[in-house]
Order: structure tokens, then C-alpha cells, then sequence
């Protein structure tokens, strides 16, 4: 789980930083290799988490600790966004993975991921 989310932050960031290259250069090569990345990245995180399911949900024994570690960090990556906002007076520092926006290819993998546990607690041997 968290090497399918290192993977869905880092090309979350690449992506960010070829955009902004792009928009300040307006090279076409770069738009290029942004489209070909972000397909890319898609890619490759589907097949991530599709491996991911398959292994959690099939090949692991099942175990609700488990699921709710899924849940309690999809759910936390969901709803950061939301709980900064709501906790900014409280809370002096910024989130140490930044701040995943709903087209972030974070917050999809955090939706996934949320997916993955409650289809683990569902799920019958």
C-alpha cells in the first residue's frame, strides 16, 4: 500500500513540474513527454492497484486489522483536504505529503484504497 502510494505522489509531482515547465516554456517536446507520462503513470498505477487488491483481498488470509488500516488511511487521505481546513486554527504545520487536490492521482489511490479494505471486510472465504 504505501509503495502504490509513493508511486501515485511522485507522479503526481512530476506531472505538476511538467506542467509548469510546459506553461513556461510552451515547448511542444514537453507537452509531449507530460502526455506521455501521465498515461504512463496511469498505467501503471492501475496495474499497482489491481495487484494490490488481488493480493490483499484474495491471496492474504483475511484479517480485519487489516481492512481497517486500509480504511483508516484511505479514509485520512480522503478527507485531508477537508480535516486542514477544519483544523487550520489548531494545527500550525502543513501535511507532509501536501495537500492532495481531487484530481490528484493520490486521491484516486486513496479512494482505491478505501475501495480495497471494505471489499476485504465484505468479502467470504
Amino acid at each position: 500500500m504505501i509503495a502504490v502510494l509513493v508511486i501515485a505522489y511522485a507522479s503526481d509531482s512530476v506531472r505538476n513540474l511538467l506542467r509548469t515547465i510546459a506553461g513556461e516554456t510552451f515547448s511542444s517536446s514537453v507537452i509531449l513527454q507530460s502526455l506521455w507520462i501521465a498515461v504512463a503513470a496511469n498505467l501503471i498505477l492501475a496495474a499497482c492497484i489491481l495487484t494490490l487488491a488481488w493480493f490483499v483481498c484474495i491471496r492474504s488470509r483475511r484479517d480485519k486489522i487489516l481492512s481497517a488500516l486500509f480504511l483508516i488511511v484511505g479514509l485520512f487521505l480522503l478527507l485531508s483536504p477537508s480535516l486542514s481546513l477544519l483544523l487550520a486554527p489548531f494545527i500550525r504545520w502543513p501535511l507532509p505529503f501536501g495537500f492532495p487536490l481531487p484530481d490528484s492521482l493520490l486521491f484516486h489511490v486513496a479512494a482505491f484504497v478505501v475501495a480495497i479494505g471494505i471489499a476485504n471486510l465484505i468479502v467470504r472465504r
